[in-house]
């Protein structure tokens, strides 16, 4: 899309173009269609494993991470290297945040699955809006972002 004008000023309009270039280009991975929701890209792989080398996520205790498909390896890891994960609860069904909390004896199978929406149903805890934690880094995902890196949406 870097060569094609852009012409969608409203939000709604930027996520719309995105997802039918998605679509169109065949550059996302399960789940398909990506309309309305955070697309698993293809890429999204690496992309974790480049996030998980940088010192911020090495120095931090507490991360927040999205309950979405493209940043399932982002959750393993902070699992993985027993860091405190907190997950938005999906759609605000039942509080602000869950603490993802794995059996102590998981093993990296059971890691990944934790990992997973099922593991956030089936392995962890309501957080209260009383939590006094520091959260030391957050990682979101996005439709749209700009070449410089801004989120746009």
């Amino acid at each position: 899309m870097a060569n094609e004008e852009v012409i969608a000023t409203t939000k709604a309009e930027i996520r719309q173009r995105i997802w039918d270039y998605i679509e169109k280009n065949d550059l996302a991975n399960f789940p398909r269609p990506v309309h309305h929701r955070i697309p698993n890209f293809k890429g999204a792989i690496a992309a974790g494993e480049k996030l998980i080398l940088m010192e911020e996520f090495k120095k931090a205790r507490t991360v927040k991470v999205n309950p979405d498909k493209p940043q399932e390896i982002i959750r393993y890891k902070a699992l993985e290297e027993r860091k405190t994960l907190l997950v938005p609860t999906p759609r605000l069904r039942n509080g602000l945040f869950n603490r993802i909390v794995p059996p102590s004896n998981a093993n990296a199978a059971l890691l990944k699955r934790c990992a997973t929406r099922e593991g956030i149903t089936n392995y962890s805890r309501p957080v209260g809006l009383d939590y006094t934690g520091n959260i030391d880094l957050i990682v979101i995902g996005s439709v749209a972002v700009s070449t410089k890196g801004e989120l746009l949406f």
